[in-house]
């Protein structure tokens, strides 16, 4: 199957109930993530109940992303991936449909939780309509996850106050948990700030992890 390279934006789908159920997807229908340009669509089967011997219109699997998960009617979102199928014949099926294609993201500008919808389109006359659709569950898009910039040895002193700024680098759109573990007797971490501090009440070599954490 060839792959198919989108130029993405806000893209409006119209959906058609007339004859709905004539072309659908039925069994296991999947999607995966290969990496950052590529995903595996997956449909255990698409059936044509259509009028015998009569081809559909070009169909074509698509992978959207949209900000309500999708109940029916104008789909409105981005288009993240398709494959061409072609024409189906009525009264016959295509099965075990497994393709690697081009994935593309959403402009940077969209960010956070995704709903992610498997279409069944048909091109008709009036362009691309829905036949079925499955409902995928989320993902999280564009969203970097948190990186700490800090030193990895910090000094001080038994009995001497000190403080360190632990340096989180993230998207200032999604909030930031910050944990530790294996803080030095007398240190905390205010989880807010990400600030290190306290009067250290032990001598010794202390090894402490750092956590941060945000929607992506």
């Amino acid at each position: 199957m060839k792959k198919l390279i989108l130029t993405l934006g806000l893209i409006t789908l119209f959906s058609s109930y007339t004859n709905a159920q004539t072309i659908d997807m039925s069994g296991t229908v999947s999607y995966q993530l290969i990496n950052s340009s590529v995903v595996n669509l997956k449909v255990q089967r698409i059936d044509n109940n259509g009028t015998f011997f009569v081809n559909s219109g070009t169909l074509q699997l698509q992978g959207w992303a949209t900000r309500s998960q999708y109940t029916g009617g104008l789909l409105t979102g981005y288009k993240l991936a398709q494959i061409n199928l072609g024409q189906l014949r009525g009264g016959y099926f295509w099965s075990n449909i497994n393709e690697n294609t081009t994935f593309t993201l959403p402009p940077l500008s969209q960010k956070g939780v995704f709903h992610i919808v498997m279409v069944l389109a048909e091109y008709t006359p009036a362009g691309f309509v829905t036949r079925d659709w499955v409902n995928m569950g989320t993902e999280v898009l564009n969203v970097i996850p948190p990186q700490i910039n800090t030193s990895s040895l910090i000094n001080g002193t038994k009995g001497k106050y000190l403080t360190h700024n632990v340096n989180v680098l993230a998207d200032a759109s999604f909030s930031v948990a910050i944990t530790a573990s294996g803080l030095p007797p007398g240190l905390s971490l205010n989880k807010t700030t990400g600030v290190i501090s306290g009067t250290p009440t032990s001598s010794g070599s202390f090894s402490t992890t750092i956590t941060a954490v945000n929607i992506g």
